[in-house]
């Protein structure tokens, strides 16, 4: 009969049948040697012990039953056999095979672990598979053979030819990282420097998941200062570089040390550093200091003669090279800390709100003042010196620009595809480079002030409406003078220009990007050479267009506000 283990002894403690077989005794005994360990209670795995050796005993007497006959020749009956716990006495070993000293069973314990290690080495196809490492574990069945088999792994991760990944699999596995106490009351020493081993692979390999390019870089032998920068030169490998470099210093010291990565991570700050400190030069120095020496260059050509590059001598070349090169003097002082006690004094200045935001309203002021008055030999020269001098003020109070790129592409978009060059070139072929640094300012108070005057005005739903209705009254009056055919209605209406973009930008989210990105690609070519034809030749229509759309950009942004009011409500 299959009686359960509920009512016998030694299944019940077991949790098999009372007919199991010697393969099942000896799994589940395996199963709770998982749950129970003698060094937590002495007592219980004694029980345990006890109960897996009866039980032992019971299954093999069991598979092989003796049948005796009695003197009649009739079978005689199976001898029942009594399950009661009797006191734990094994039985009295024949004197040819003595009992095992527990130095004799601890050296048979670790040249069996031994055995099965290195059979387990010996097939590198598996040897870092996570579920390699579980089976070996698994088939273990002894305790004193799993202690001596965890001790070995854990000491064969010193070695430094071994796979960081069977560390990391081992580590899992055995849940070192949870429990390792055992391990280090046997010998601390070594157990601190095999799991610090450990745990640094683990770590360094998260590391290489992350940022799989700088690690690569890492992983490599150290190039030229020359080759490094050029390693740099894309935006995700210079990213990914200055995402793991500060990790490291502050996150995983442990990696550094134990790898031995400080030379090179003290190299690829540097092209860090150098590679910034480029940018900055070519990009941003080299923007401004040319727009700068365009405008005030442009003041030293006599004003009967065009200011174009063409127009200009030795002494407007030699101007223009002295302006850039302060520039990018200026610019290195900042970026490599050449001067230090002149740029805490820029950095007192920036604390200023006027230095900060008073930039915006002398720009919004001088280009006005410009297009109001029209084609002037006094206010010209004098606009363009005011337009250079809110540029370097803008820089000193933001510092360096964080996409020259960006900025280059939004000045060229607002200088010519909003009919800003048009107008000016129309009306004075001398002064073209002032839509440029109109464009230029435009594109540094995207970068710079917007974000914050729109933090200013998240909160403020009142002031936000009321500056959308003198935005959409100004519109209307912009339209009202562009179709007036008064002398002056159109330089009135330039001005109006100059203004509804900025303060449009603060009410509403543009969207130019979305809009480009919503056009095909080829498309985008036709559209752009389209844009430019009506820039120059209609320059009104096009700064028409402009306004309608951005009118439909702040009722959608209104809306949206509307929208979350309701939802929230």
């Amino acid at each position: 009969m299959d009686t359960t283990s509920t009512y016998h002894w030694p299944w019940d403690l077991l949790g098999i049948a009372a007919n199991a077989d010697e393969r099942t005794v000896r799994r589940a005994y395996a199963r709770l040697l998982k749950q129970q360990r003698p060094d937590e209670d002495a007592e219980a795995f004694q029980r345990l012990r006890y109960a897996y050796e009866s039980a032992l005993q019971m299954a093999a007497g069991a598979a092989a039953p003796v049948i005796a006959e009695t003197a009649s020749g009739e079978p005689a009956k199976a001898p029942v056999i009594n399950v009661t716990p009797t006191p734990r006495a094994s039985p009295e070993p024949a004197p040819e095979a003595p009992v095992p000293s527990a130095a004799m069973r601890a050296a048979q314990s670790r040249e069996d672990a031994t055995r099965l290690w290195h059979a387990f080495l010996a097939n590198p196809d598996k040897v870092s598979l996570r579920r390699s490492v579980a089976d070996l574990f698994e088939s273990v069945i002894s305790f004193s053979i799993l202690d001596e088999l965890e001790w070995l792994a854990l000491c064969h991760c010193l070695n430094e030819d071994m796979p960081a990944e069977l560390r990391t699999a081992l580590c899992t596995v055995l849940r070192w990282r949870e429990n390792a106490e055992h391990l280090l009351r046997r010998d601390r020493a070594t157990a601190t420097r095999a799991l610090t081993r450990i745990y640094t692979d683990e770590d360094y390999l998260a590391l290489r998941v992350r940022f799989p390019r700088a690690i690569a870089l890492m992983d490599a032998p150290a190039p030229g200062l020359t080759r490094g920068l050029w390693a740099l030169r894309t935006e995700t490998v210079r990213d990914e570089m200055a995402e793991l470099v500060p990790a490291l210093l502050n996150y995983y010291p442990n990696v550094v040390k134990a790898r031995g990565e400080t030379a090179r991570l003290d190299f690829w700050a540097r092209c860090l550093t150098l590679r910034a400190g480029f940018s900055g030069l070519v990009g941003t120095a080299l923007l401004i200091g040319t727009t700068s020496s365009m405008l005030l260059v442009g003041t030293l050509v006599p004003a009967e003669k065009h200011r174009s590059i063409v127009a200009w001598g030795p002494r407007e070349l030699f101007a223009a090279l002295a302006i850039v090169a302060i520039h990018l003097g200026i610019a290195a002082a900042r970026l490599y800390d050449l001067a230090p006690a002149i740029m805490r004094k820029v950095h007192a200045l920036r604390l200023s709100p006027f230095v900060r935001y008073g930039w915006v309203v002398l720009w919004l002021v001088v280009v006005t003042s410009d297009l109001a008055t029209g084609p002037d030999p006094s206010t010209t020269p004098t606009a363009m010196v005011l337009l250079a001098l809110c540029i370097g003020c803008a820089i000193i109070a933001h510092g360096p620009l964080r996409s020259t790129m960006n900025v280059l592409i939004l000045a060229a978009q607002v200088a010519y595809c909003c009919g800003y060059y048009g107008h000016w070139t129309s009306v004075d072929p001398g002064s073209w480079t002032l839509p440029i640094a109109h464009g230029v300012l435009i594109a540094l108070f995207c970068e710079f002030s917007l974000p914050a005057l729109r933090g200013l005005l998240q909160h403020r739903p009142a002031l936000i409406r009321l500056l959308a209705a003198g935005w959409f009254f100004g519109a209307a009056v912009f339209v009202a003078l562009s179709m007036s055919s008064a002398p002056n209605a159109a330089q009135f209406a330039w001005c109006l220009f100059a203004v509804l973009p900025v303060a449009g930008s603060i009410i509403g989210k543009t969207s130019w990007r979305k809009t480009i990105a919503a056009v095909n690609p080829l498309a985008k070519v036709y559209l752009f050479l389209i844009s430019l034809t009506v820039a120059i030749a209609m320059p009104k229509t096009l700064a028409a267009a402009s306004v309608g759309l951005m009118a439909l950009w702040i009722l959608g942004e209104l809306w949206n506000n509307y929208s979350a009011k309701q939802v929230s409500q």
